[in-house]
């Protein structure tokens, strides 16, 4: 039963590309379907069996876009945005201040 979870993982290989921890992502994934073999020693038909994976895990394309999307997020991303929204509320609290000073200035 070795052909579904080689089929499993080389879709997922494909689909992970160039990621930086494709070869952990790879290897957990392969762990995860060894189990899922064990539990499916009663079914010969290997299309079954790769179904079976499949519900459990998800597809590989599937998992390959959850990874790439864990992967846009990054710390220098999350720095820039953090960034930019001090920037934002400094100086929405400035707009503000000079809009009370203002108002209080000539009322």
């Amino acid at each position: 039963m070795e052909r579904p979870k080689n089929r499993f993982l080389e879709e997922l290989a494909k689909g992970l590309d160039n990621h930086q921890d494709k070869e952990n992502i790879l290897a957990e994934y392969e762990t995860h379907i060894d189990e899922i073999l064990i539990e499916s020693f009663d079914c010969q038909d290997e299309d079954e069996v790769f179904e079976r994976i499949v519900a459990r895990l998800g597809s590989p394309e599937e998992i390959a876009a959850m990874w790439k999307e864990e992967f846009s997020v990054t710390p220098s991303n999350m720095k820039w945005l953090f960034i930019l929204l001090n920037i934002l509320f400094f100086g929405g609290g400035s707009l503000l201040t000079l809009a009370i000073i203002y108002f209080i200035g000539n009322g």
